[in-house]
C-alpha cells in the first residue's frame, strides 16, 4: 500500500495551486447561488413572500434586492436594489435612479453619490450625509440588460432604444406591483450622462401606458437630469456659464469657437478630434471634471465598492 506524507510545505503548495486555479476560473465556480427571480411570486400574486425574500440587511439597513423579469422568452431579468426612505418613509416620494453610459451601473450612483454611504472603507460604510434616501424612497436599476448584474440568458441585447425602455418599463410595473402603497406617491426618474435618453424615453411611455390604461397607473410628476447627453452637437454652455458671472465676454467667445469646431468635428466622424478639442477647451487637461480637487480622474476609494459588491458574501446578501 502506497501512503504519501505531507508536511506544511506540502500544504502550503497544495493552497497556492487551489489559489491560482481560482485566480484563473473565478470566485463564481464556486458560487452556486441561485438568482432571485421575483417575477414568479408576483404572478402567482404572493407579494408578501417576494417582500420578504428580496428584503435583506447591508451595512445595518433593510433594503430590497432582487430581479424582474422583463422579457421571458429571452430570459431577460434585470437587477433592481431599492432603499426606503430614512425619514416619513410612509409619505415620502419615490425616485427611480439610473446611471449613463450606456452600461454604467447603477450602483455607482448608490455607493458613490446619491446613497445611503459615500464609498466603503476596510473599517466598513462611510455614511452619506447627503443621501437621497434620507427623504426619499430610491430605486436603482441596472439597465439596459447587461449592465451590473442585470442578464440575458439567450443573449437578447436590446440594440435601440424602444427595447431599453420596454424593459425599464416592464420592471418599473413589477416593481409597483409588489409595493403598493408606493404606487401613488409622487414618482420621479432620476439619472445622469447618457441616462438623459432613458428617463425621457421612460418617461414619455409612462405618460401613454397612463393614458391607455392597461396597466396600473405610475404617478409620475417629473424627471431629473443630471449633466445630461442629449445632443453632443448642441452641448454648449457657454451662454450659460456667461450669465452665471463664471467667464467674461472673451473667454465665451472661445467657447463658442471651439464648439463649432467640435460640431464640425463630429460631422466629419471626426471624433478623436471632437474629444480633443472639448478636453482641452472645457476640461484643460484636469484629471477630473467632477471635482477639480481630485489628483486623479475618478479617486480609487470610490471604487472599492466593486470589490465590495464582487465578493460572494455581498452577493449572497442582495440575491445576485
Amino acid at each position: 500500500m502506497l501512503t504519501y506524507k505531507c508536511d506544511i510545505v506540502c500544504v502550503i503548495q497544495f493552497l497556492s495551486v487551489i489559489s491560482l486555479f481560482r485566480a484563473i476560473v473565478g470566485y463564481d465556480y464556486y458560487y452556486d447561488q441561485k438568482p432571485l427571480f421575483l417575477t414568479p411570486y408576483l404572478k402567482a400574486g404572493n407579494i408578501t413572500q417576494a417582500q420578504q425574500l428580496a428584503q435583506t440587511n447591508v451595512g445595518g439597513r433593510i433594503s430590497y434586492s432582487g430581479y424582474f423579469t422583463t422579457d421571458e422568452d429571452c430570459g431577460n431579468h434585470l437587477f433592481q436594489w431599492f432603499f426606503p426612505a430614512d425619514n416619513d418613509s410612509d409619505s415620502a416620494p419615490m425616485i427611480l435612479w439610473l446611471n449613463g453610459g450606456p452600461g454604467s451601473t447603477s450602483l455607482y450612483g448608490l455607493f458613490t453619490e446619491i446613497g445611503p454611504w459615500n464609498h466603503l472603507k476596510s473599517s466598513g460604510f462611510v455614511e452619506n450625509k447627503f443621501a437621497w434616501t434620507k427623504d426619499h424612497n430610491v430605486l436603482f436599476a441596472d439597465q439596459p440588460v447587461g449592465t451590473g448584474f442585470s442578464f440575458t440568458e439567450k443573449d437578447c441585447y436590446p440594440t435601440n432604444i424602444t427595447e431599453v425602455t420596454r424593459n425599464m418599463y416592464t420592471a418599473l410595473v413589477q416593481f409597483f406591483q409588489m409595493f403598493p402603497n408606493l404606487q401613488k406617491r409622487r414618482f420621479f426618474i432620476a439619472g445622469e450622462s447618457f441616462a438623459s435618453h432613458y428617463n425621457l424615453e421612460l418617461a414619455v411611455k409612462i405618460h401613454k401606458e397612463n393614458q391607455v390604461g392597461t396597466n396600473l397607473n405610475i404617478n409620475l410628476v417629473g424627471i431629473l437630469v443630471g449633466n445630461g447627453i442629449l445632443d453632443l452637437g448642441c452641448n454648449d454652455a457657454s451662454d450659460l456659464l456667461y450669465e452665471l458671472g463664471i467667464i467674461d465676454d472673451e473667454q465665451r467667445s472661445q467657447l463658442k469657437e471651439t464648439n463649432k469646431q467640435v460640431r464640425q468635428a463630429i460631422e466629419d466622424k471626426n471624433y478623436t478630434k471632437a474629444m480633443q478639442l472639448y478636453d482641452h477647451r472645457f476640461y484643460n487637461r484636469l484629471p477630473s471634471e467632477y471635482n477639480v480637487l481630485y489628483d486623479e480622474a475618478v479617486p480609487r476609494v470610490l471604487f472599492d465598492y466593486t470589490l465590495y459588491i464582487k465578493d460572494i458574501k455581498t452577493r449572497e446578501l442582495i440575491h445576485v
